[in-house]
């Protein structure tokens, strides 16, 4: 009998870009100050994981992923934002850059300020 010869697999082309759904201010005092969570969907609300998003800063950026808590979705994923400086984030492949991204003052029940978080939700339609 012949050896089947291997056929090539297609590789999907890129997705669309992804496009800013929700940006939300997050007064959680039971989270770390300054996260930043990163939430990735299909239109059809499905989590995308494996998305590498870039947190841009003056004179730094930092390089994450989605799927590496898949507890909270696997399109989920965050990074730790610092007080009194201005961030722009984007997906690696693609699409809006959401600008002016910095940690908000919040209060705490006992009236001490804080420093909250956002919630950014992109979506690929």
């Amino acid at each position: 009998t012949a050896t089947l010869r291997p056929t090539r697999t297609p590789i999907p082309p890129p997705g669309a870009p992804f496009e800013l759904l929700e940006q939300e201010t997050i007064c959680d005092e039971s989270l770390p100050e300054g996260l930043l969570q990163v939430i990735t969907l299909t239109a059809n609300r499905r989590h995308i994981p494996g998305i590498e998003l870039i947190l841009l800063w003056a004179g730094g950026e930092e390089h994450f992923f989605t799927g590496f808590k898949p507890e909270l979705g696997n399109g989920y994923a965050d990074a730790i934002m610092l007080p009194n400086v201005l961030y722009n984030l984007r997906a690696a492949d693609g699409g809006v850059l959401v600008t002016g991204l910095t940690p908000p003052t919040c209060q705490r029940v006992s009236g001490e300020s804080y420093f909250g978080g956002i919630k950014v939700t992109l979506y690929r339609p």
